[in-house]
Order: C-alpha cells, then sequence, then structure tokens
C-alpha cells in the first residue's frame, strides 16, 4: 500500500516529482520481489521433495537469479526450478564428496568435530564455489575452503 510505496519513493533536487513513474517502478519492484518469493519458495518445495535440506539463504538467492534469468529467456519456470535443484545436488553431492576426501568435515587434529550445521555451512559454500565457477572442479574446493 502507501506505506510501501512511500518506502520506495526517492525524490531528487535536480528532477520534478512524478508521482505516476514513481508508482509504476514501485509497481516493478513489488511484482520482482514477489517473483523471487515464488521462486524461493518453489525451490524449497524442490528440497522437501526430494527429501533434501535447502540450501543456505546465499546459495536459494543465487539459484533464484539463475531460474529467473532462464524464465526471462524462455524457459518454464518449473523446468528452471527442476533445472537449478539438479546443479545445486550435483555441486552439493560433488562438494560433500570432496571436503571428505580432504577430512575437513571430520575430526581436526586437536579432536574438535565440527557440529552437522557446521559441515553444512561449509558444503553449502564450497557447492556455491562450484556452482559459480569459483573453483574449477571438486578437488580444489577442500582447497580453497
Amino acid at each position: 500500500g502507501w506505506l510501501e510505496f512511500l518506502a520506495h519513493v526517492s525524490l531528487r533536487q535536480d528532477e520534478q516529482f512524478e508521482p505516476e513513474a514513481a508508482m509504476q517502478r514501485t509497481e516493478a519492484a513489488t511484482v520482482e520481489t514477489l517473483i523471487h518469493a515464488q521462486i524461493c519458495d518453489a525451490l524449497a518445495a524442490a528440497a522437501r521433495e526430494a527429501s533434501a535440506r535447502p540450501p543456505g539463504e546465499e546459495a536459494t538467492g543465487w539459484l533464484a537469479s539463475r531460474v529467473a534469468s532462464a524464465v526471462e529467456g524462455g524457459a518454464e519456470r518449473e523446468e528452471a526450478v527442476r533445472s537449478a535443484w539438479a546443479l545445486w545436488t550435483g555441486c552439493t553431492r560433488q562438494a560433500r564428496e570432496a571436503l571428505r576426501a580432504e577430512g575437513l568435515a571430520m575430526a581436526s587434529p586437536l579432536g574438535i568435530r565440527p557440529t552437522e550445521e557446521e559441515v553444512e555451512r561449509l558444503c553449502d559454500a564450497a557447492a556455491l564455489a562450484l556452482g559459480r565457477g569459483e573453483v574449477p572442479h571438486a578437488d580444489l574446493v577442500a582447497r580453497s575452503s
């Protein structure tokens, strides 16, 4: 409503305020926010359907932007979500295998074991690096984490 509209209005001294233009910008931002939320919900549903833990917030945002780009390019949203989820599960599988191979998810030399939540965050970060192409393959994930 009006409160949201006012939160998005920015006034500039060098140009005159045009309410219709401001309303159009606000409506576009609201639509983008709604679409992003729907895509995030679809990704969470894909995780539930696979009986998997949903990706973290940063990874969900990255996956949602991939889905949105695919939809803007003409793909069906459901197919774009399936494709993004398949990419994510592949990256997390590779990251988990690489981390286990390096022993990073196991006990440290001091005998301190990371919590399952810490292991999952590390796996998310490694999978995100793989998905973004920040590391060329899973063997380098453990070494760069």
